[in-house]
């Protein structure tokens, strides 16, 4: 057979695996080696790819080896990213998964039973792998670190909706009436970095939202505590987490070791613990956060 009816031949073998499609429109990736965390959809993206040895096995056994070589590169470098993926403000998933074998091993199983988006194998008997892993969801490896990490303080009751008939506190209220519905907050002059529990501080560092009292557990594990994004039009397009009305603040600091936490002004500090006596937006992570500039 000669190489050019070989290429049509390995063109063709490509193995394309159901996947729902999770990634549409802007969103903000974190890049790892051979991989990045979309925040903006909650997923993690891994490719691996083995040269192969074409040159010395027929290409059936060749193609299998180097999938079996691929695979392997796949758990290393999934494995290598979760390692360094922040948790919270001092905190990476690596410290949690180092003396915790039961929280190990289902993060693991996880992995393992992770659906290829893409099968590739080329002309010289290489395999690439194309990996998107759920960050949150019933098999998402945020959920499971969540889940430890706010432990059993976490809300696991739906939170009730209040009463505002009697209401009249305007701080809740945007300049047109409506009631907030959701949180933007607006830290693109600093340098933020993305975690799976992020805090919003008052400037004595009181803690306004990100720690376990008040989440709902179900929203923690099925979407994470925030999004993040590049533009306040792409926060406001998130509708179906903030809402039609949501409150934009600006951070002016941020605080931890990994720079994962915002600091607020005064007054946005008091209408956000307002909202979150008397609103239910928090409860249920209604939050977005806005980054400086693509990475």
């Amino acid at each position: 057979m000669n190489r050019s009816f070989m290429a049509k031949i390995a063109a063709a073998f490509v193995i394309i695996l159901t996947l729902q499609t999770l990634l549409s429109g802007a969103s903000f990736k974190e890049y790892f080696p051979k991989g990045y965390i979309d925040w903006t959809n909650g997923v993690i993206n891994i490719a691996a790819r083995e040269q192969g040895k074409s040159g010395k096995l027929q290409f059936g056994q060749a193609y299998q080896e180097a999938f079996a070589e691929a695979y392997k590169d796949y758990i290393s470098k999934v494995k290598e990213l979760i390692n360094g993926l922040r948790v919270d403000e001092q905190t990476v998933a690596g410290q949690m998964l180092k003396d915790n074998t039961v929280l190990t091993s289902e993060v693991e199983r996880l992995i393992e039973r992770a659906r290829f988006n893409k099968v590739q194998y080329g002309a010289d008997g290489s395999a690439t792998i194309h990996a998107i892993l759920p960050l949150f969801g019933s098999q998402g490896i945020g959920s499971l670190l969540v889940s430890s990490k706010l432990g059993p303080a976490v809300v696991n009751e739906p939170v009730e909706k209040r009463n505002y008939i009697n209401f009249k506190s305007e701080l809740l209220r945007t300049p047109d009436g409506n009631l907030y519905t959701g949180l933007i907050v607006d830290a693109r002059a600093l340098n933020l970095k993305p975690a799976l529990l992020p805090k919003v501080l008052d400037r004595k560092n009181n803690i306004i939202y990100g720690d376990s009292s008040g989440l709902a557990v179900d929203t923690a594990r099925d979407r994470g505590t925030a999004a993040y994004v590049y533009s306040l039009d792409e926060a406001r397009a998130l509708k179906d987490r903030i809402g039609n009305h949501p409150l934009v603040v600006k951070a002016i600091f941020t605080s931890g070791a990994f720079q994962t936490d915002v600091i607020l002004f005064n007054r946005d500090a008091l209408i956000l613990q307002q909202a979150n006596n008397n609103l239910n937006f928090l409860k249920y992570a209604g939050v977005v956060f806005v980054l400086r500039g693509k990475n």
